[in-house]
């Protein structure tokens, strides 16, 4: 995290983002990405208690499909 929000600065981890990519993981389940290098931004909202139990797992697949319908290939 740097300036508040997480920012992507290693994809060594299997990431799908651009270098620079950064967003936010709400506290009730909001997420939010922006990847100025795609000139993309996703932001999936809900407000859910224990969402580190519940919702945690749905960020790298709504990602995903997003960058998939675009035809995004990194």
């Amino acid at each position: 995290y740097g300036l508040g929000v997480r920012t992507l600065i290693d994809r060594s981890g299997g990431q799908r983002s651009s270098l620079g990519e950064f967003g936010w993981c709400g506290a009730a389940g909001s997420y939010i990405l922006m990847d100025p290098a795609q000139k993309i931004s996703i932001v999936f909202a809900m407000h859910v208690n224990n969402w580190p139990k519940m919702v945690g797992s749905y960020y790298t697949p709504i990602r995903d499909m997003v960058y998939d319908i675009l035809e995004i290939n990194l």
